[in-house]
């Protein structure tokens, strides 16, 4: 049977705990929604983590590969639908970026609660997406040698023959996701401040990473880290340190119900290009 849970890391929420914020993580191209493990051990009781798998991949892996981040977004708004009736936030990294921004764009246009903020780690603005789906169809060795190029494989998958040839179809539909994704940008903007995190030493250009200010009506601010392409699994505390920052910044009312930050009266907070170092 079909796996349709996306995972909840420290189980439902008790206690004070329902009075904080569910941040629901959403991995890159080819990764696990466990990449985000060891940011639970830093995050605090009143910011719980919520670590999705995709169809296709980690937990679900039984599941179709789904061809297209549109796709993908509609499969987690069926799975996460209960989660969205309390505070929360969304996290993509890379890949999981496109797919969080094309999920607020589904929760908007079927009226559910907006969340406090979406995080977008390591991933340039929907219309400066350079991959092209080309890639996708290269040999499985020039394939496997772009892959690389991101940096955020372990060495000795390249040791495993057999693991690759589980991991390669994938990243290659992963991959033809990101491709083929070329949105308008919508006539309704979502009102929800975005805040871009990456790494200093990730080739993505800066001006790709500010141009998120066309996608919201909301600041974008962009939080430089130490590294490159996957710099939050050296700087997990840092990392985690801004993430609960900002998920407090908006409040909510005592019964830990509604969304202060998710309306059209939200409050531009901050200048953009603000540091963490």
């Amino acid at each position: 049977m079909p796996h349709s849970d996306p995972g909840l890391t420290h189980g439902p929420a008790t206690g004070s705990e329902r009075k904080g914020v569910t941040l629901v993580a959403i991995p890159h191209a080819g990764g696990w929604g466990t990449f985000f493990s060891p940011l639970a051990d830093h995050l605090p009781a009143d910011v719980r983590l919520l670590e999705v798998d995709l169809s296709g991949h980690g937990r679900r892996r039984h599941e179709p590969l789904l061809g297209s981040i549109e796709a993908m977004a509609r499969d987690l708004l069926r799975l996460l639908r209960p989660q969205l009736l309390r505070p929360y936030a969304l996290l993509g990294h890379s890949m999981g970026a496109l797919v969080a921004y094309q999920l607020l764009r589904g929760i908007m246009a079927q009226h559910l609660p907006l969340p406090r903020r979406i995080f977008v780690s390591s991933c340039p603005a929907p219309n400066r997406n350079r991959l092209s789906a080309a890639v996708a169809l290269l040999p499985a060795e020039e394939f496997w040698q772009r892959v690389a190029h991101f940096d955020g494989l372990p060495p000795r998958l390249f040791d495993h023959p057999r693991l690759m040839a589980l991991f390669e179809p994938i990243f290659r539909a992963d991959f033809r996701a990101v491709a083929s994704y070329r949105p308008c940008v919508p006539a309704e903007l979502p009102p929800i401040p975005i805040r871009v995190l990456y790494g200093r030493e990730d080739p993505i250009a800066p001006e790709a990473l500010a141009a998120w200010q066309a996608w919201t009506s909301q600041p974008v601010t962009l939080h430089p880290f130490p590294g490159g392409h996957f710099y939050l699994t050296e700087q997990l505390s840092q990392v985690a340190t801004l993430l609960t920052a900002q998920c407090r910044a908006c409040g909510q009312n005592r019964d830990g119900e509604g969304n202060a930050c998710g309306g059209q009266g939200a409050t531009p907070m901050g200048k953009p290009a603000a540091d963490v170092r």
